[in-house]
């Protein structure tokens, strides 16, 4: 719609899919209770399990996550070029920024107010484990030359690493500010 080439081809979504998503969506399932669950009045059952708020934070969220990866491949597109070589490092910006930032993120959605920076952080070895092999493996995509032929991935430079990881960490570091935030308010 913005005139730009894909950022994604269809094999790298699915690869996100099966891999990178259902792993740590799997470990958040087995992540212990808050220590203060007990102390929360329960949730009315007359209300939507979505409400409209919960909605709303999906969405803005998504579209953070959305943000970053078009900014990773916008950088990408700037500093290689758009067309051959030069767009698929781009994509490779793309691919792994939306590799790693939902993995990341992943942290940030254990609980709507607390922060990740808690006693808590390291309570879901699961999670933890699950984000590691991830890891693992979507480091094995742009670099095992198999793969890379596969997913049309290429390894990636110094200066493009630190823009991936500004680009997944951008999330966390907003997402925990807008927590911040809303604790300072109550």
């Amino acid at each position: 719609m913005a005139g730009w080439p894909l950022p994604l081809l269809p094999l790298q979504i699915l690869w996100l899919d099966m891999l990178t998503d259902i792993f740590p969506a799997l470990a958040l399932a087995l992540d212990p209770s808050s220590p203060d669950s007990m102390r929360v009045p329960p949730r009315d059952p007359t209300l939507p399990i979505l409400s409209k708020r919960f909605v709303i934070m999906i969405a803005w969220q998504g579209l953070l996550l959305a943000a970053v990866t078009l900014g990773a491949f916008v950088i990408g597109l700037e500093r290689h070029g758009d067309t051959g070589a030069g767009l698929r490092q781009a994509g490779t910006m793309a691919f792994m920024t939306l590799a790693l930032s939902p993995l990341l993120h992943a942290f940030n959605v254990r609980s709507q107010g607390q922060s990740i920076f808690t006693g808590r952080l390291f309570t879901n070895g699961w999670l933890w484990a699950a984000v590691i092999v991830c890891l693992g493996v979507q480091a094995a995509a742009v670099c095992v030359p198999g793969l890379q032929r596969v997913l049309q991935t290429v390894p990636l430079a110094g200066d493009d690493w630190l823009v991936v990881g500004a680009a997944a960490l951008l999330p966390v570091l907003v997402v925990e500010g807008a927590k911040l935030a809303r604790r300072v308010r109550s």
